[in-house]
């Protein structure tokens, strides 16, 4: 009795070896993952909206019930190798193991917006690993990448760029993708189109890239937004685009340690030049008030440049916008002074 209990305690234990991966073993037992079957899915991650991308694709590929395993990274080689296209959806895999072959494996640019928001994920992966590999696809697709997929994913990607904290010299590769001069008309038309939403922090952000410049003016006319419109009038009253990189903390009161949170910004100039008096008579008769407050403010700053400036004033000082009459009975006040 005593030697069994010897030997149960300082005997060798049998190590149960698990077999060798088996290729074909694997793909037979995946049999039900057809041609069909993929192209379903990924036809449901690409029409997805840009927003719902980061949890549809998940769950798409957690329907391939594929499990994790000591073979992980040898099973996800095995299914792109028989369904190429399945690539994008592992790039969703929770297993950064997975993850990264995909993003080596992909051999084409994006066709859809959905596809190009899959490798800008994996940019602010939380696995180095992985952040690598989707910067080396980045590099890779995104120059190839048609300009309409590009302005289709910009919006969602712009209002992220500066709140994902992930990455580092990856997000470069995206913004020179956004930078590009062609992918800048298609997103001119985009913000013109927006209806609703953050478009004029999108166009704040968008303004990032001197490519965007020469739309302004456009934007600050014809778009639809009127948060859009009035942006891109501020921008070019001010000759300059200013942006949101984060935010920072300034004392109220050292004494008490009271702090308020502050936006953190970034400016450079505009590489433009108008004359932007048309656009602010045109903004001061605008159907909504945030283009009219725009456009009051410029009239102040421009006074001395603008003949009947008291003309205009005295034009808004019945405006329905309280901030709007504010502004108009400062100025004439100002003019009166004077």
């Amino acid at each position: 009795m005593f030697s069994k209990l010897v030997s149960l305690v300082f005997g060798r234990r049998k190590v149960r070896r698990e077999p060798a991966f088996d290729v074909d073993a694997f793909l037979d037992s995946t049999s039900p993952l057809t041609l069909e079957t993929v192209s379903q899915k990924l036809e449901a991650l690409s029409s997805a909206r840009p927003e719902d991308v980061i949890h549809l694709g998940p769950e798409l590929c957690a329907s391939l019930r594929f499990q994790y395993s000591r073979d992980t990274q040898a099973r996800a080689l095995a299914l792109i190798g028989q369904h190429p296209r399945l690539a994008w959806l592992l790039t969703f895999h929770g297993n950064g193991r997975v993850r990264e072959p995909a993003l080596r494996a992909l051999d084409h640019p994006p066709s859809t917006a959905s596809e190009f928001i899959a490798i800008a994920l994996r940019l602010n992966d939380w696995a180095s690993a992985v952040r690598e590999s989707a910067h080396l696809a980045a590099v890779r697709l995104f120059p190839l990448t048609p300009a309409d997929v590009v302005a289709a994913a910009a919006p969602y990607l712009l209002a992220r760029r500066f709140s994902w904290a992930r990455w580092d010299v990856e997000a470069d590769v995206l913004d020179e993708a956004l930078a590009r001069p062609d992918v800048a008309a298609q997103l001119a038309n985009t913000l013109g189109a927006l209806r609703t939403g953050p478009g004029g922090g999108i166009l704040r952000m968008a303004a990032r890239f001197p490519s965007l410049d020469p739309y302004l003016p456009w934007l600050a006319q014809h778009a639809l937004h009127p948060a859009v419109r009035a942006s891109a009038l501020e921008m070019l009253v001010t000759g300059q685009a200013r942006w949101t990189t984060g935010y920072g903390w300034a004392w109220v009161d050292k004494v008490y340690g009271i702090q308020r949170r502050v936006p953190v910004t970034v400016a450079r100039p505009l590489n433009l030049r108008l004359d932007v008096e048309p656009l602010i008579r045109l903004a001061l008769s605008d159907r909504f008030a945030a283009a009219r407050r725009v456009a009051a403010d410029a009239l102040y700053e421009r006074r001395a440049n603008i003949d009947d400036v008291m003309t205009l004033a005295q034009s808004i000082l019945n405006d329905p916008s309280r901030p709007v009459r504010e502004r108009a009975e400062f100025l004439v006040r100002r003019l009166s002074e004077t």
